[in-house]
């Protein structure tokens, strides 16, 4: 895939609208188009977030759909991470949760961030786990 493509440079401040599309087959593969064309960033940056429950709930019924999904990205907001015996999760005041494929060190930072009930934790839910990659706190973008 893109073998051929002439690799693409990306400038800080310019938000580039692309889309991600997924095809069955006995590996996973994916393959992203992102346009030329760049436009200035917003000031203010609009996730689509979920709690545990809701996002449990859109994954359950996208997966349905399209079986072959093995990896998706998630925005979660409003959760709480607790540790039992040697295993981390994520939890919802509903009291639903997901297993945290995080290192022991990224915990301890989500779990700090988690303190701020505004936060979002941004990343990407596989094996039915989650592995953190950013978390959005206070208008910036940081990485765990």
């Amino acid at each position: 895939v893109n073998r051929f493509t002439k690799i693409r440079e990306f400038h800080l401040g310019k938000l580039y609208v692309g889309a991600v599309h997924y095809y069955p087959s006995a590996m996973p593969l994916r393959v992203v188009s992102i346009p030329t064309a760049d436009r200035s960033m917003p000031t203010q940056i609009e996730f689509k977030k979920h709690s545990i429950k809701s996002y449990q709930e859109s994954y359950a019924k996208a997966f349905a759909a399209h079986p072959f999904i093995r990896q998706t990205p998630v925005c979660l907001s409003e959760v709480k991470m607790l540790k039992n015996q040697d295993h981390w999760f994520l939890t919802d005041s509903a009291g639903f949760g997901m297993l945290s494929a995080a290192e022991e060190s990224q915990n301890y930072k989500m779990m700090a961030y988690c303190l701020d009930p505004l936060v979002i934790l941004l990343g990407e839910f596989s094996e039915k786990q989650f592995t953190p990659m950013s978390v959005f706190s206070q208008g910036y973008i940081k990485k765990i």
